[in-house]
């Protein structure tokens, strides 16, 4: 069993235009209240204002296929204060940054109307009125199926899933991307001067709803010169996700909401973890150059003991070719050995270390490591 797992998070960011307004090049965007947003997938880390892990830097960045956001899939859409769907922004307008990673979005929310001289500004499909005074929240669906244009915020979070099979989630050759999601309240400027123009309301922090599993010879370790890691697989997990974290309906920014495990918090709210009741039987992934990575959804590891996941893991001597088998090798568990559930936005490392052989013995370094809460831990076996 393992005794050290570390518990990590990655987290995309979507930021609205960092300028107070932008200039829209086309024409008829006069008559439109515009956003504008500048979306950045690298790793930027957010941080719930309870706390307790502390700061560091985060030892893995996010690969390329963690950070890839569908543009054809990608949904803005508004909502009231209390999380009743208003309307989205259409019509986006895309321009990529000086890096890979940054991309300027620009979309009409609103028109305006100036009917009996007073001017107004009411949604392009469900023609309610946005005010200047009031509170909404624009909310993000990347890599989602389309949401509801019916469904709360409070709905959504409990309706909105997807499918996961290991292969579809394959970052080598991928049919699916990362599901994510983020919200942030704001307020509209609807002042004369800020017509067709784009206006910076905040920045908006992605969660990704699936957790990642890394496998890989810890590189201060005598294993990777003797052997070669062949797979890695996983008894149970859950063959649906949920998109939206637990808290979506209840937080005024994705930053509000926290991804440590519920046991350890004590929270009882403005929780991140929201899994799916199905069960799969798991699958096996096999390695590339001596690394395994391979995603999952959320996964309640707590309610039953006969069905809490187990990693195993195949490995074959570089000398002899012997293929070696660690069935049930690494459990989800902390560093004081009480299971965790598998959450959200985490990575949980597992660093091979040393192999004997003769008494079927592994041992390894295993991290979980959370960049929305900036703090890891780890244990070792």
């Amino acid at each position: 069993m393992i005794k050290n797992l570390h518990k990590f998070a990655f987290v995309a960011v979507l930021a609205l235009a960092a300028c107070t307004k932008v200039q829209v090049e086309e024409a008829d965007r006069g008559d439109y209240l515009v956003v504008s947003l500048d979306i950045a997938t690298g790793g930027a880390s957010t941080k719930a204002d309870t706390d307790t892990w502390g700061d560091f830097s985060p030892s893995e960045a996010a690969i390329a296929y963690e950070n890839t956001i569908d543009r054809s899939s990608l949904q803005v859409l508004v909502y009231d204060a209390t999380g009743n769907y208003i309307d989205r922004i259409e019509d986006f307008t895309w321009t990529q940054g000086s890096d890979t990673e940054t991309y300027t979005l620009s979309g009409k929310l609103a028109k305006r109307d100036t009917t009996g001289g007073t001017t107004k500004y009411y949604t392009t499909n469900s023609g309610i009125e946005i005010s200047g005074s009031t509170s909404y929240k624009l909310a993000v669906y990347a890599n989602c199926d389309a949401v509801s244009t019916t469904a709360s915020l409070a709905d959504a979070t409990s309706s909105l899933s997807y499918d996961f099979k290991a292969t579809d989630f394959d970052y080598t050759a991928p049919v699916k991307y990362l599901p994510m999601w983020g919200v942030l309240k704001t307020e509209f400027d609807l002042s004369d001067e800020m017509a067709g123009e784009s206006q910076n309301v905040g920045t908006i922090y992605l969660l990704r709803a699936v957790a990642k599993v890394h496998v890989y010879f810890l590189s201060t370790g005598t294993a990777k010169n003797f052997y070669n890691l062949n797979s890695a697989s996983i008894n149970y997990n859950n063959s649906k996700g949920y998109c939206m974290p637990l808290a979506a309906a209840s937080v005024d920014a994705t930053t509000d909401i926290y991804t440590e495990d519920a046991a350890a918090s004590g929270l009882s709210s403005g929780y991140s973890f929201n899994p799916y009741a199905a069960g799969a039987s798991g699958f096996a992934t096999d390695a590339i150059n001596d690394e395994v990575i391979f995603y999952l959804p959320e996964y309640d590891n707590l309610s039953d003991a006969t069905k809490a996941a187990l990693l195993s893991i195949k490995l074959t001597n570089k000398s002899t070719s012997n293929e070696l088998t660690f069935n049930d090798a690494v459990e989800f568990i902390n560093a004081d050995g009480d299971k965790v559930n598998i959450i959200r936005n985490h990575v949980y490392n597992i660093a091979i270390n040393s192999v004997t052989e003769g008494e079927d013995h592994l041992r390894f370094k295993v991290t979980i490591e959370d960049l929305t809460l900036e703090g890891e831990y780890y244990y070792e076996y």
